[in-house]
C-alpha cells in the first residue's frame, strides 16, 4: 500500500477518504486537515483507497492502521463520507475515531448518489447493502455532520450512537477552504482531549 506520513508526532492519525476522492479529499480537506495535524505534534498517514468495494475498503484500511501501529502506540482514525463508515466498520483497535459526515447506510446513500449523476458500480452497489452504523452505538467516536447534507439524512446521523457535533448550515463536509480550516481545528482540538 502506498501511503504518505506527515509529520514525527506520538501521536498517528490515520485518515480514510471518500469515495470518488484520493488522499488529499475534495478541495484538498485531507491537506489542510493534514497541515493542522502536523502542527499539533501528530504524525498523519494518508493513502488512496483502491475503490473496488467497501469490502476491500475496510481491510485496506486495516493495513493503514496496522502500517502506523508500527511506529505509533496511539493511533486515531478519522473519516470523511465513504471514508468515515469505513472507519467506524473498521475492526483494528484505535484510540479514537473521527467520522466527518459519514455514510451511515452505504446502500441508500450510493442510490442517492446514482440520482445525482455520480456513478458505482454494480459490484460496488451489491456489496454496499451490507454495510450500515445506522442504530449503532459506537464507543470512542465523535461524528461532524451538517444541517444541509443532501446525501444523508439528519434522522440517519441522528440514529448512531456517538458523540456528536452538528455544524450549522454545512452540506456534505467543508465546501471552503475556511471551512476546511474551522473543522481542521475541531477535529485537532477534540483529538488533543484525548
Amino acid at each position: 500500500m502506498d501511503m504518505v506520513r506527515e509529520g514525527h508526532g506520538e501521536a498517528a492519525v490515520v485518515l480514510a477518504h471518500g469515495y470518488g476522492y484520493g488522499m488529499d479529499e475534495w478541495g484538498g480537506f485531507f491537506v489542510v486537515l493534514s497541515e493542522e495535524l502536523v502542527r499539533s505534534g501528530f504524525s498523519v498517514y494518508r493513502f488512496n483507497f483502491r475503490q473496488t468495494t467497501l469490502t476491500d475498503e475496510i481491510r485496506q484500511l486495516e493495513e493503514a492502521v496496522q502500517q502506523a501501529k508500527k511506529s505509533h502506540s496511539t493511533v486515531f482514525l478519522v473519516g470523511m463520507s465513504t471514508g468515515g463508515l469505513v472507519a467506524a466498520l473498521e475492526k483494528e483497535p484505535v484510540s479514537f475515531r473521527v467520522l466527518i459526515s459519514p455514510v451511515v447506510d452505504a446502500a441508500k446513500t450510493f442510490e442517492r448518489l446514482v440520482e445525482t449523476g455520480h456513478g458505482a458500480s454494480g459490484k460496488w452497489m451489491a456489496d454496499a447493502e451490507q454495510y450500515s452504523i445506522g442504530g449503532k452505538k459506537l464507543n470512542k467516536c465523535a461524528m461532524f455532520y451538517g444541517t444541509n447534507d443532501k446525501y444523508i439524512t439528519a434522522e440517519e446521523f441522528e440514529s448512531v450512537g456517538c458523540d456528536k457535533i452538528l455544524l450549522d448550515g454545512w452540506g456534505h463536509g467543508p465546501e471552503t477552504k475556511a471551512q476546511m480550516r474551522e473543522i481542521s481545528g475541531l477535529v485537532v482540538k477534540r483529538l488533543e482531549l484525548l
